[in-house]
C-alpha cells in the first residue's frame, strides 16, 4: 500500500528521542514536512546545541520546550495544550510518538498527551526496546542502507550521549536488520499502530 504522507508531526520526551525511534524512517519520508517537538533535554553537557545540529542536519522544524527531564507528569496540561495548539496549526498525515509499551514516565505522558490530542490523526508508536518489556511490532516501515547512514550521522550529534550502547552504527543496522527480516525487506523500522486512519 503505497501511503501519501505530505506533513508529518514526531514528538519526543527528551532531545534524542526521535532520532533512535524513527531517524532512518523520517528519511524514507524526506519529501514531507518534518515538525519535532521536544519537551525536555537529555541529559549532558551541550545537549541543546547537538538537538539543534540533527534538527539541521534532518531540515525539520522543532520546538523545544525545556522541561524538567523525568517530571513531565507535572507539566501534562500544558503539553496536552501545546499540542492542542498543534492540531489548530497545522493538519498532519502521521505522527510519531512513544509507543504504549514504553515504561518511562516522561515517554507515557507524551504518548498518552499525543492520543488525546490526535484522536483523528494516523499514530505510530516507535520502539526503544531498553524500555520495552514487550513491543507489538504492528507495522513495519522498509528503510534503505542510505536511510541508516542517515541516522548514524545524528547519532554522532549528540557527543554527550556517544557511550551509550544504542548510539553505535552496530546497534542501528543490527536492530534495523532484525526488523526487516520480519517484514521479508533488507532492513527495517517497527511500530506500533496507536491510531491509524487510512
Amino acid at each position: 500500500m503505497k501511503v501519501d504522507v505530505k506533513n508529518i508531526l514526531t514528538l519526543a520526551a527528551h532531545t534524542d528521542d526521535v532520532e533512535i525511534g524513527c531517524g532512518a524512517s523520517l528519511y524514507k519520508f524526506s519529501d514531507a514536512n518534518i515538525k519535532v517537538i521536544a519537551f525536555s533535554l537529555a541529559p549532558g553537557k551541550d545537549v541543546e546545541s547537538e538537538f539543534d545540529e540533527s534538527m539541521n542536519i534532518l531540515g525539520a522544524k522543532y520546538d523545544l520546550h525545556k522541561m524538567q527531564i523525568r517530571e513531565l507528569g507535572y507539566n501534562r496540561q500544558e503539553i496536552l495544550d501545546i499540542l492542542y495548539k498543534e492540531t489548530k496549526d497545522k493538519e498532519y498525515d502521521l505522527i510519531f510518538c512513544p509507543s504504549s509499551f514504553d515504561t518511562h514516565q516522561d515517554h507515557a505522558v507524551v504518548r498518552d498527551e499525543c492520543f488525546r490530542a490526535f484522536k483523528k490523526t494516523t499514530i505510530l508508536g516507535y520502539e526503544m526496546p531498553w524500555n520495552n518489556r514487550t513491543f507489538d511490532s504492528d507495522l513495519f516501515i522498509e528503510v534503505s542502507e542510505n536511510n541508516l547512514d542517515k541516522k548514524v550521522e545524528h547519532f554522532k550529534c549528540y557527543k554527550s550521549q556517544i557511550n551509550k550502547q544504542f548510539f553505535t552504527r552496530e546497534y542501528i543496522f543490527s536492530m534495523a536488520k532484525y526488523r526487516g527480516y520480519q517484514a521479508g525487506r533488507e532492513y527495517a523500522e517497527a511500530f506500533e499502530i496507536v491510531r491509524m486512519i487510512i
